[in-house]
Formats: structure tokens, C-alpha cells, sequence
């Protein structure tokens, strides 16, 4: 049998069917946190696989984002300038700067109603790792029921 010191309390371990109970069980113990670590790990390794292909999918959306926002403005410009003549021309006596603020005020409202739009199109990103955190949720209840 074999001697065990612990802060100042001695004891014996208890003889169980196998050896000393501590024998039997220090194995156990350590391959429950062997299999604890490597269950972190894997789903570390799946979370950051999903973020990846979340990140890559984002990275994609702001690119074309980017591009449709730069030929907007190009566009709009130009459609501004046009607008605002022909608004002109149509009522000679109104001032131009009159003109502009009537244009501007109609892209305004075209501008919210594209914001809107894309605001909807966006729901589908998905930033948190929902997989990933569903199978946190079953280890979760299977360290549960696990459980002597």
C-alpha cells in the first residue's frame, strides 16, 4: 500500500479490487482531461474554420459593396448634374440653387430606400459560429449526464 502526503494529512490509500484506489483512478482522471483537451481543441479548430469561411464570404460582399458604392457615386453625379439642369430648364425663373436642393432631395429619399435594401440582403451574414456553438451545447450536456 502505498503512503500519500497531503498538507499535513497522511493516509493510506484504500485497497480496491485491481490495487490502491489512487492507482486505479489517477489513469482515469488523466485520460478524462486528455479527452476534455482534445474536445477544446477540435472545436477551437471548428470555430476557426467558420470564421474563415464567414470572413471570406464578408470580404467578398464588402468588396462588391465597395465597387457598386464607387460607380453610384460616379453616377449619381452625373445624374445629379443633369437633373438639375433639366429642372432648370423646365422652370426658368427658379433659382439653380433651388434646382440642386430639389434633385438632392429626390436622391435622398432613393439613397434610404437602397440602404434599406441592403440592410434587409445583410441578414443572411452570419458572424457567430453557430455550428460551433451548437456543438458546445451538446458537449455541455454530455459532461452533464456524464456525471457519476
Amino acid at each position: 500500500m502505498r503512503d500519500f502526503e497531503w498538507e499535513g494529512f497522511k493516509t493510506d490509500g484504500p485497497e480496491v479490487e485491481g490495487g490502491n484506489l489512487f492507482e486505479t483512478v489517477a489513469p482515469l482522471i488523466a485520460k478524462l482531461f486528455e479527452d476534455l483537451q482534445l474536445l477544446v481543441r477540435q472545436e477551437l479548430s471548428l470555430a476557426r474554420a467558420e470564421l474563415r469561411e464567414e470572413g471570406a464570404r464578408a470580404q467578398r460582399l464588402i468588396g462588391w459593396l465597395f465597387v457598386s458604392l464607387v460607380m453610384g457615386v460616379i453616377a449619381a453625379e452625373l445624374l445629379v448634374l443633369a437633373a438639375v439642369f433639366g429642372v432648370q430648364s423646365i422652370f426658368r425663373d427658379a433659382p439653380l440653387w433651388a434646382c440642386f436642393a430639389g434633385v438632392g432631395g429626390c436622391f435622398g429619399i432613393v439613397a434610404i430606400l437602397i440602404n434599406q435594401l441592403a440592410s434587409r440582403r445583410r441578414g443572411n451574414l452570419q458572424i457567430i459560429p453557430r455550428r460551433t456553438l451548437e456543438t458546445l451545447k451538446e458537449n455541455v450536456q454530455w459532461l452533464r449526464h456524464r456525471r457519476p
